[in-house]
């Protein structure tokens, strides 16, 4: 469950950044932006940042105390 969770949120950050990069590449061969358009764009850019916390902050690392040469690690989240 964790792992489609992560799956899904890397897929949608990486759409959400390819379509940022084709806005602002766009903007520089037009030379038509704003500053407005810069605060959109850097806050666009903020928001990953912020998901990915909530993300990985819904989620534990535990490793199986009965590994004792190499831990096994689960990756759990709380996220419904």
């Amino acid at each position: 469950m964790a792992n489609k969770i992560l799956i899904l949120f890397l897929e949608n950050i990486s759409k959400e950044l390819h379509d940022l990069a084709k806005q602002l590449r766009k903007a520089r061969e037009d030379d038509d932006f704003i500053e407005t358009d810069l605060c959109i764009w850097t806050d666009i850019l903020e928001k990953p940042k912020h998901d990915a916390y909530k993300v990985l902050s819904s989620m534990t690392v535990s490793e199986d105390p009965t590994k004792v040469l190499v831990a096994k690690i689960f990756i759990s989240s709380n996220v419904s």
